[in-house]
């Protein structure tokens, strides 16, 4: 059987070194494990390929804090419709207090620890999405102090996405 056309997505067995072995002193991995190939590419014909993979794993992490984390665009519609919802604007302990049941089941323990501002990082991650959008137009960014409040570009937004 011959061996398949490296390309992303593709799923090999490779001797991936995890950075624990290599800390041990190891130069290549202890056994062929499961990786994903990110991507392949070739710049000329005449160069090599090169392929970059990432090893899968079914362990959880040692430390709780280095696992998975709800990416910070995640945040992004559920803060436009509960804004949507309380009018435009809102407080950011009523922001705070209502987002979390709605992003609680997608939360993993990862997303509760703390980080260096002393929120957990599900909360971090909601204010950086925050800034993102008040760049993007979608947020304001001359509201008071400890408020949050759509542009009128959000309000357009969140009324699609109550439509939708």
């Amino acid at each position: 059987m011959s061996k398949p056309v490296p390309q992303g997505g593709l799923v090999i067995r490779y001797d991936y070194l995890w950075v624990a072995e290599e800390g041990q002193g190891r130069e290549e991995g202890a056994k062929l494990r499961p990786c994903a190939i990110v991507v392949a590419v070739q710049a000329r014909a005449a160069d090599p390929l090169r392929v970059i993979v990432c090893g899968i794993t079914h362990a959880r992490p040692t430390d709780e804090a280095d696992g998975a984390k709800l990416p910070q665009k995640e945040f992004r519609e559920p803060l436009l419709q509960m804004l949507y919802e309380l009018g435009g604007s809102a407080g950011l302990a009523e922001l705070r207090e209502g987002l979390l049941p709605r992003m609680q089941s997608r939360l993993g323990e990862a997303d509760y620890s703390i980080v260096s501002t002393g929120e957990p990082r599900w909360w971090n991650a909601t204010c950086w999405e925050r800034s993102d959008m008040v760049k993007e137009g979608l947020l304001r960014g001359d509201s008071p102090r400890g408020r949050w409040e759509l542009s009128e570009d959000g309000r357009r937004a969140a009324a699609r996405l109550a439509n939708s």
